[in-house]
């Protein structure tokens, strides 16, 4: 408990109220992060450093704000807040979730109708086309990659579910039908 007995000492030197300079009392905490028992959050001390926001220092509470990624791995361009509480008497840090932050600049809107209308009219003209793989003249490969390029997945599977069902919709009055709803291919069932 020595870090921990370092903390208490250091914050009992403090007058109650906001911390303007974080970075001894983060230096200090992330060295016996280890020792607190925390209650939810999955918080690593080493993670604490240059990040923590908004501390504040009323005994025997040490609260902090702080900017999670776990999201922005996953292609989010949000990052959650998260506020903790850590009781220096009792060797606790607990955490309430907060909003989310906006860390990276969303992507524009894609609009999948005129790419759908390009494409019917593409294979209902049966042109060749780099976005399209032809096995006859009634069986057609959407290479959907080339059509919609990945970003982050959330993104990028709903403008291709959103996709999918506008070129369905546009190419069955033209006797086109999508084989099954994981498929690339459209099928040709009329002339």
């Amino acid at each position: 408990m020595g870090a921990l007995n370092d903390l208490r000492l250091f914050l009992s030197q403090l007058p109650s109220g906001a911390i303007e300079n974080v970075s001894a009392v983060e230096r200090i905490l992330a060295s016996c992060w280890h020792e607190l028992t925390q209650h939810d959050g999955g918080m690593e001390g080493y993670k604490l450093r240059d990040r923590m926001e908004s501390v504040s220092w009323n005994a025997p509470l040490l609260r902090f704000a702080i900017e999670r990624h776990g999201g922005t791995v996953m292609g989010s361009v949000y990052a959650e807040m998260q506020n903790w509480t850590v009781n220096t008497e009792t060797a606790e840090a607990s955490v309430e979730r907060g909003r989310r932050r906006q860390v990276a600049a969303k992507e524009k809107p894609l609009k999948v109708e005129p790419i759908a209308d390009e494409l019917m009219r593409i294979i209902t003209e049966h042109q060749n086309d780099s976005r399209l793989k032809w096995n006859s003249d009634s069986r057609v490969k959407v290479v959907i990659a080339d059509v919609i390029p990945a970003t982050n997945q959330q993104t990028t599977s709903g403008r291709r579910k959103r996709f999918w069902m506008a070129l369905a919709q546009k190419l069955r009055p033209n006797g086109w039908t999508r084989v099954s709803s994981r498929s690339q291919f459209f099928q040709r069932t009329s002339a």
